[in-house]
């Protein structure tokens, strides 16, 4: 019996389906030219259509996998690190999640610089840390309850009081700057106020609590309990740091003396700026400033191999000072912070 395919497919006429299977469907069927009451159809288009599915599928799932390997053997190549800490950056600074954490996060009030405390208007409690200049200590100002820091200092040389009131008056002014840019979170120690002891010698800057210490102190914690940080408190980490230092250098202000014991934390993981005695403002045109000291273990290569070394008073010229300074030591603590240990420096140069 021969026959057009064309012409015989137009002329049959389907009944019902009698069963499907994988390659096709059966129908009892009537050929209107024909007597032909059972016709069994394998859809080959069909089968078609669906093999070229299959193989699609196939080559995208070999595509996904082939990636997920590149990505493997990049992660942690520095350039892809970087990459991928910028896009989280970017995707914190977008996230309306992030500034709702960061305005639930109670804050120091926006009071007055206060001068008329007294020593004993506070109770004393723990010390918090102690430095070159002078011991940190958690104390409570009666009236009021409010828990807070006074930083006490020598005040008797002219070197000292000059010193001192530099310090203050540098924290507010950097302090107010960045208030008025009015973020969603100040990343830096707010001063409450200062006074002095009877005698005179003994100054106290009065500063806002951060209850969850200092980054050294979140650091050997972690060495004494064997632990290490987790990458996504890593990242957290990272962008709280380079935050705290866009609030700065936006607004054309070096810190100069960055270093674990300077960052603060408070609830919610979140970063405070601390000891502004070295800390300048950029005259305006001007992108850096006059080297001043800083930290050894933690000052920018530029500065500690200065030729000024090797000079007598008369011939020391100028350092200059950039941000870059400041991005160094950001680098040397989060190294610190991963690997728990300075990159360069033994635990015994660190210390001195």
């Amino acid at each position: 019996m021969q026959y057009n395919k064309i012409d015989y497919e137009n002329r049959l006429q389907t009944i019902r389906t009698l069963g499907k299977g994988s390659f096709g469907s059966v129908y009892l069927a009537y050929h209107l030219g024909y007597q032909i009451d059972y016709v069994k159809i394998f859809q080959k288009e069909q089968k078609q259509v669906k093999e070229q599915e299959q193989k699609k599928q196939q080559e995208q799932e070999k595509e996904l996998v082939q990636k997920e390997e590149q990505a493997k053997e990049q992660c942690y190549h520095p350039h892809n690190l970087l990459v991928h800490l910028s896009t989280f950056i970017q995707r914190q600074q977008a996230s309306a999640d992030l500034i709702q954490m960061s305005s639930t996060i109670p804050q120091a009030s926006v009071v007055s610089f206060n001068t008329t405390w007294k020593k004993s208007d506070f109770d004393r409690k723990e010390r918090l840390g102690k430095g070159a200049f002078g011991v940190v200590r958690h104390v409570i100002e009666r009236k009021t309850q409010l828990h807070a820091a006074w930083k006490e200092v020598n005040y008797e040389t002219p070197e000292e009081i000059e010193m001192v009131n530099n310090e203050i008056e540098i924290m507010k002014k950097i302090y107010g700057i960045v208030l008025k840019t009015n973020s969603s979170f100040i990343h830096i120690v707010q001063p409450l106020g200062f006074f002095t002891n009877q005698r005179k010698d003994k100054a106290y800057i009065v500063l806002e609590y951060c209850s969850e210490g200092d980054l050294r102190q979140y650091i050997d914690n972690m060495k004494k309990s064997g632990t290490i940080i987790s990458p996504q408190k890593t990242f957290e980490m990272i962008f709280e740091l380079a935050y705290s230092l866009y609030q700065l250098h936006s607004n054309g202000i070096l810190h100069a003396d960055l270093k674990p014991e300077n960052i603060l934390l408070v609830g919610g993981f979140k970063v405070k700026l601390a000891d502004f005695g070295l800390a300048h403002q950029f005259q305006v045109g001007r992108e850096w400033t006059t080297a001043h000291g800083g930290t050894f273990p933690y000052k920018a290569p530029e500065i500690m191999c200065s030729k000024n070394n090797d000079k007598q008073p008369h011939e020391i010229n100028k350092l200059k000072e950039t941000s870059a300074a400041d991005i160094w030591a950001f680098g040397v603590m989060i190294f610190e912070l991963i690997a728990q240990r300075h990159p360069f420096f033994n635990r015994k140069v660190c210390n001195n």
